[in-house]
Parts: structure tokens; C-alpha cells; sequence
């Protein structure tokens, strides 16, 4: 792949767009879900998207993120996840396809990896590992950090702009709560974006951060300061290969609110797990064929999927 046949020119104002509507900027806005046009100029002080499995969460906070990189000069941002290997695999790839069509339009999110930073052009990213691993963008002098949480839950004692915590459900809370105070660069974005599929226990630390009870909207403003989209599989589907999305549709009511619907209002009143252990796949069976001569034991299930006593 040739990232050099643009002139630095183009890529200067081609980044330069990119601080003003990113999916512009990169020729994406055909395909660009609502959501991510319309998270890209929200302005609330901390945000949470909860999504389904294939909602475009992540390009949704890249999508944030890079506009405020390319849109403030000098700015300081940080992107967390829990596991290191998913923050490169999947956290910071979104970032490098959007980074990847400034140089390449035509270039295809499946053909772009974390590794594709690393030989873009040196004027568009450069990718450093000192003092601590991060990318520094010339034409706007900002920085973006990277970071997993898998030995420690510290964000580090540094002040930033936006902080993007990919997966919010798998960190702990006091990461969280950290992040809303190293918010505090001064003059720019000052903002903390968690994205995420719904937690699949009622007692989650995100319903006691945004707690939206049993609201099904898909926008939910909690204060001035606060808010939550609840973002359905449904706005991607163009996107997603009819095999994925049958076997979306296909799951049991209570499932698809999780995990193609992305309603945090899924689990409000559900409590803690009994059986954390619990995996459909392993207990429970579609039908099950008696054996002669064998007792057969008969239990009941009063959770919350039991509809005879809702």
C-alpha cells in the first residue's frame, strides 16, 4: 500500500477537515451510523455508549477522539482498555483506519492494523514508546496515549483532554473515577467517552455512575454534564454480513436487549450473577431426549427471564 502518492499538502488539509467532521474527512459519512455523527460534536462532560455487539462503538469514540486531536492544537488525550492485546487489536485499529484514510482514501478498514501506524507518513502520525507509548500527530502538536489497565488501574498522574475508555464494562470503577479528574487540561476538550456493550449483571458500577433505571430511549440526558446513548446493532447493519446478523436475531429475547439492542436498561433490577460461571451454550438445551429406566429431575428457575411470575 502506497500512503505517499497524496502531496503533504493534501494530507495537511485533509487532517485539517478532520477536526471539523471526521467521517467527512475521510470519505465515511455514507456509512457513518447516527450515532457516530452525532457523538462527534456532543460536548457533554462525561458520555456513556452502550451498544450492541457490532454497533460501531469503538469507530464511534475513534471518530470523537480524532476530531478533538485534529481540532485543538496541543491537546492531550488518552485511550484505555482493560487487556493490552484487545486495546491494539481493536481500540487502537479504529483509530488507525480513520488515521490510515487521511493518507489513503480508498484504503479498507480490514486491511488496516495497529501496525499500519507505524510506517504512515512521518508529517501525519509518528508512533513513540518513550517516556510512555503514544502517538504524536505534527500537524496539530497533540498526543494521543495508550493504555491497558491489566497491571494496574492507575491512569497515570498526568493531566488530559479527552480520555476514551474502550470496554468500560471489563475496568473497574476506580479507573473510571480517576479519569474524571485527570480531565483537567486547560484550554481544550475537557471530557471522558466510555464505550461498551451492556454489563450482564444488574449490580455493575455503570448503573451507579448513569443510572438511567429502566429508561429504553436512546438518548438520555442525566445532567448538563452527563449523558447516555443506548445504540441498537440495527444502525450498523449495513455493515455486518447476513451470517452475523442472523445469528443476532436469532437469540433469546433477554440476550438481544444485551446484545443487539446495547440497552443498559437490560439489566436494571437484575442484581448480582448467581452463577457467574452460567454459559448458554454449556446449560441449556433446545430439547432433551429421556433415557428408559432413568429418574428425570425437574427444578425451576425464578430469574429474571421467568415471565410466569413477571
Amino acid at each position: 500500500m502506497n500512503f505517499n502518492h497524496l502531496s503533504a499538502m493534501s494530507r495537511a488539509l485533509r487532517w485539517a477537515s478532520l477536526g471539523e467532521d471526521p467521517w467527512g474527512a475521510t470519505g465515511l459519512g455514507e456509512t457513518a451510523t447516527p450515532t457516530q455523527r452525532k457523538i462527534i460534536y456532543d460536548d457533554h462532560r462525561e458520555i456513556l455508549l452502550s451498544g450492541g455487539k457490532g454497533a460501531a462503538k469503538s469507530m464511534a469514540g475513534a471518530g470523537r477522539v480524532m476530531k478533538v486531536i485534529a481540532g485543538e492544537p496541543g491537546h492531550r488525550a488518552l485511550a484505555v482498555r482493560k487487556s493490552g492485546n484487545d486495546l491494539m487489536a481493536s481500540t487502537v485499529e479504529s483509530l488507525a483506519f480513520l488515521i490510515a484514510r487521511i493518507a489513503e482514501p480508498e484504503i479498507e478498514e480490514k486491511d488496516v492494523t495497529a501496525d499500519t501506524l507505524k510506517i504512515l507518513p512521518d508529517d501525519l502520525v509518528q508512533w513513540k514508546n518513550r517516556p510512555i507509548l503514544h502517538l504524536y500527530f505534527p500537524l496539530s502538536n497533540s498526543r494521543l496515549y495508550l493504555r491497558h489497565l491489566e497491571d494496574s488501574e492507575s491512569l497515570g498522574s498526568h493531566q488530559r483532554g479527552v480520555i476514551w475508555i474502550d470496554e468500560a464494562s471489563e475496568v473497574k470503577q476506580s479507573a473510571y473515577k480517576e479519569a474524571t479528574k485527570r480531565i483537567r487540561l486547560k484550554g481544550c476538550t475537557q471530557q471522558v467517552i466510555a464505550t461498551t456493550n451492556p454489563p450482564m449483571v444488574g449490580d455493575h458500577w455503570l448503573l451507579e455512575e448513569f443510572p438511567i433505571g429502566d429508561c429504553e430511549d436512546d438518548f438520555i440526558e442525566l445532567s448538563p454534564e452527563k449523558c447516555v446513548y443506548q445504540v441498537s446493532t440495527r444502525e450498523n447493519a449495513h455493515n455486518l454480513t447476513p451470517a452475523h446478523w442472523a445469528h443476532l436475531e436469532s437469540l433469546p429475547e433477554q440476550e438481544r436487549r444485551w446484545v443487539l439492542e446495547g440497552r443498559l436498561s437490560a439489566v436494571f433490577g437484575m442484581g448480582p450473577r448467581i452463577f457467574p460461571q452460567f454459559a448458554r451454550k454449556i446449560h441449556v438445551a433446545d430439547a432433551l431426549s429421556p433415557y428408559e429406566g432413568r429418574p428425570i429431575l425437574r427444578g425451576w428457575d425464578v430469574g429474571p427471564l421467568c415471565k410466569h411470575l413477571s
